[in-house]
């Protein structure tokens, strides 16, 4: 069960979350004011926030985000409100860079998802369970 007077906090505000799945790969979920998000994601949501804002997004506050994060080598998803799942909404159109790998997986209790992005165009509340 989430944390409900934290969540109440993050209820109809943006929030952008990272995760690597099980083959290395990393994304960034969009969490769109209405989704859901790991209980080890909020305990560190501080740090994940840090990280969102210093990834330059052009495009922040349109639909072009999701190609701006796709720029990093990040696979994106956004959360279709209200009861999801966690849509991928962009691929990542050049690798992974080093910088931004390094400083996502210095995120303290980052959850790794148990599947390959590659294969996951939706993620649901079930996919997240530990």
């Amino acid at each position: 069960m989430q944390n409900e007077d934290l969540m109440n906090d993050f209820w109809g505000r943006e929030f952008d979350w990272f995760a690597p799945d099980t083959a290395g790969n990393l994304g960034v979920f969009c969490f769109a004011g209405h989704g859901f998000i790991p209980e080890q994601v909020l305990a560190h949501h501080e740090e994940h926030t840090l990280l969102a804002a210093e990834i330059p997004l052009p495009h922040f506050g349109s639909l072009k985000v999701w190609h701006d994060y796709a720029r990093y080598g990040l696979f994106v998803y956004d959360w279709n409100i209200y009861d999801g799942p966690y849509r991928q909404e962009a691929k990542p159109s050049k690798p992974l860079r080093e910088d931004v790998e390094a400083r996502i997986l210095q995120i303290e209790g980052l959850p790794i998802l148990r599947y390959n992005f590659h294969d996951k165009s939706t993620i649901s509340i079930a996919d997240l369970a530990p």
